[in-house]
Order: structure tokens, then C-alpha cells, then sequence
């Protein structure tokens, strides 16, 4: 394989890593060290970490990839750290990774030896494994399948697909021309990104090979109960939004996106709920009750019940039509424990 330029930058931030960052190298070391090195830019943004980051990647820095970035800035986030990644991209392609994840080079071998098939395309995603705090290995399997237009970001708000950060593959041209960045939302800053980014796009290639393991852990933003998760609704205010601003689609396609959309907000509503009930947090009680109020939301039935995850589906369907019912079940059950 022979090309004039990179193909993919590999965008990574980095806040306190330092316990992950001998093992994130090794990971991608084949992107250094073979054919790939000169079709994979790899970028690293150290986002003021207090620890000993910034030492471990001068030491990284001394092995002169010239494939290999290192971004310094002072702390502002996971999402404005991608964001510096972006602005420093040249690429065609972009594809996001935590720096505690593990990429399976599987999917990015594949897109990468298919370029000349997929440089056309908007999104290429893949499978990923979800690592539990006990070690527990599970499975988000995308199909093999192609979609256009608005199919994009409706199977999406659906989540007949998933994508996001680590089994993603996006076009650096569409950001671009659309202004579309991470926003500074404490939660819920990815989803929104990849909101905002697939009403934009035209073409979509999944595949079922799986790309990286998404590693959970203790510290995670998604286990912390605070009303930092309010931010997860304000996310979705923030896409309908941008629904509204596109011209391309007409009023019955816009209608279809914010009926899949609700899935989304159906299901944030439920989880700021249970988070509220199981951890005895009023204040995320109280947000979710203010929104469970306007429940029922409009849904398109036939998309909302499908053959992905049918019991979750279930549950958030009984949950939409009789939300005080249901949660009145799972307050039961905690009293009780």
C-alpha cells in the first residue's frame, strides 16, 4: 500500500494516565512499527495532567515516530482535548480512542487495506467488547450493513447501530465544513458529538469485526451520581436543535428523527431515575421527575421495538407509557434490599 499522504489520525487524550500509558503503546505499536507507519498518525493530548503523564510521554517523544504527535494544554476536558486533537488532524480520517481502552487493530487493518472502496464514505464502524469492573467480557455487536442519508442518524437514535468513541471512523472533511465539535458537557459530550456528526452524513459502512474493548472503570463520569447527568438531557436539547438548522432534510424527515431521538431521551430519563433511586440522590430524583412528567413521548412504534436488545426495548417502552408504575417497582426493590 502506497500513499502520498496519512489516512486515519488516531486522536487520544490523556488526563492522569500514567498507569495506562506503557500499556496503551504497546497496543498501538504496530502502528509505529510496520507497514502502517506511514498511513496512521498518531496524536496524544496530555490535558494538563497533574501526574506523571508528561514525563512518561517526553519518553515516548525521545523514540522520534514521525508518526507520533504530543499535544501539551492546560486542563479543560476529554471533549476539548479531542477537539485540540482535531484541529491538529490532517488526515481524511479521524478515529477517536481513551487512552484506557484497548484497540483490537482488526477494523483499522481493514479500513485501511479497503481504502480505495471506503474513502468515499462519511462513517466506518465496527464491533466492540465491553470490559466490566469484575473483568466480564461482553458484546456490542454492529452488522454488516450499509445505510444512506437520514437512515444514518435514525437507525442511530435508535440504537439499531452503535458508534462513538473507539469503533468509529469519520470524516475530517464533514467536521469541518459543519463546525462540529465536542461540547463542553460534563456527560453525554460524546453521544452528541456523534449526533451532530451522523445527521451530516451520507454514507455508512458497518462491519461485525470488532475494534476495541471499552474499558470501565471506578472513575468513570457515567458512575458517578451527581446532577452532572442532567447534562446527558441537555445533550439531546442540543441535537434537536441541530435537527431544526439542516436544510437538507424536509419536515417529515426532521419528524422521524426527533421520534428516534426520544429513544435516546427515554432512555437518560429512565437511567437518571434508577441512579436517582439506587444511590438516594434527591436532586437526580427530581430532575428525572420533571421530565417524566411530560411521558409519553412520541414514538414511532414499529422502530421502537425491533429485534436489538427486545428486553431493554421492553422495559423502555412500559417505562414511556407507565413511568411512575415502573419506577415505583424499582423503589419497592430498594427499600427492600
Amino acid at each position: 500500500m502506497i500513499y502520498n499522504n496519512y489516512i486515519v489520525d488516531l486522536i487520544i487524550p490523556i488526563f492522569n494516565g500514567q498507569e495506562f500509558l506503557d500499556d496503551l503503546i504497546s497496543n498501538i505499536a504496530w502502528v509505529f512499527e510496520n507497514e502502517f507507519k506511514n498511513l496512521i498518525n498518531v496524536i496524544l493530548v496530555d490535558d494538563g495532567s497533574t501526574d506523571n503523564t508528561s514525563l512518561i510521554l517526553k519518553k515516548f517523544d525521545n523514540f522520534n515516530y514521525k508518526n507520533l504527535k504530543i499535544i501539551s494544554q492546560n486542563n479543560q476536558g476529554e471533549g476539548a482535548a479531542r477537539n485540540t486533537g482535531i484541529k491538529n488532524s490532517n488526515s481524511p480520517f479521524i478515529l477517536f480512542l481513551d487512552c484506557d481502552d484497548q484497540l483490537l487493530n482488526s477494523g483499522l487493518k481493514k479500513f485501511i487495506k479497503g481504502y480505495e472502496k471506503y474513502k468515499y464514505i462519511d462513517i466506518f464502524i465496527g464491533s466492540y467488547y465491553v470490559q466490566s469492573l469484575n473483568n466480564k467480557i461482553s458484546r456490542c455487536r454492529n452488522p454488516d450493513l450499509v445505510l444512506i442519508n437520514n437512515s444514518i442518524a435514525e437507525n442511530f437514535f435508535n440504537r439499531k447501530i452503535y458508534f462513538g468513541i473507539g469503533n468509529t471512523i469519520i470524516s475530517r472533511k464533514i467536521i469541518y465544513s459543519n463546525q462540529i465539535i465536542f461540547k463542553n458537557y460534563e456527560t453525554g459530550c460524546d453521544n452528541n458529538f456523534f449526533r451532530n456528526y451522523a445527521l451530516y452524513a451520507e454514507k455508512l459502512v458497518s462491519i461485525s469485526d470488532y475494534f476495541f474493548i471499552y474499558k470501565k472503570n471506578s472513575n468513570s463520569v457515567t458512575h458517578i451520581s451527581s446532577t452532572k447527568h442532567w447534562d446527558v438531557i441537555k445533550s439531546i436539547d442540543d441535537t434537536r436543535n441541530s435537527i431544526t438548522k439542516i436544510k437538507k432534510y424536509n419536515k417529515k424527515i426532521k419528524k422521524r428523527l426527533n421520534k428516534a431521538l426520544n429513544y435516546f431521551l427515554i432512555q437518560d430519563i429512565l437511567g437518571l431515575a434508577i441512579r436517582g433511586i439506587v444511590n438516594k440522590n434527591a436532586a437526580l430524583r427530581s430532575i428525572s421527575l420533571q421530565y417524566i412528567e411530560e411521558l409519553p413521548l412520541d414514538i414511532d412504534f414499529k422502530d421502537f421495538i425491533s429485534r436489538v436488545r427486545p428486553f431493554r426495548r421492553l422495559l423502555l417502552l412500559i417505562f414511556n407509557f407507565s413511568p411512575k408504575i415502573f419506577l415505583f417497582v424499582i423503589n419497592y426493590k430498594e427499600k427492600r434490599k
